[in-house]
């Protein structure tokens, strides 16, 4: 558990494939949790890039989810605020 001077989290971070190599990937969804499993943070991401696969069996999540995501930047933007 966290001591009163620290802060435990766990960030979980989803990806849909961009293109067909390995690395061409792009976030999909996030979740922020704390040393207790509480939800700090959670969302979806749109990906700025077209998506091939949505890796469903991996991400549980379908390119029709994501559409009315906000960006990654949007996102990353939030991710700060509950980190800081």
């Amino acid at each position: 558990m966290a001591t009163s001077n620290h802060r435990i989290l766990s960030i979980d971070v989803e990806c849909v494939a961009t293109s067909y190599t390995h690395d061409d990937r792009s976030p999909c969804s996030v979740a922020i949790v704390d040393d207790k499993c509480e939800i700090i943070f959670s969302s979806l991401i749109k990906p700025a890039e077209n998506v091939v696969s949505d890796l469903y069996p991996l991400t549980g999540l379908r390119i029709k989810d994501l559409e009315q995501a906000p960006s990654l930047e949007e996102i990353l933007e939030k991710v700060k605020l509950n980190l800081f």
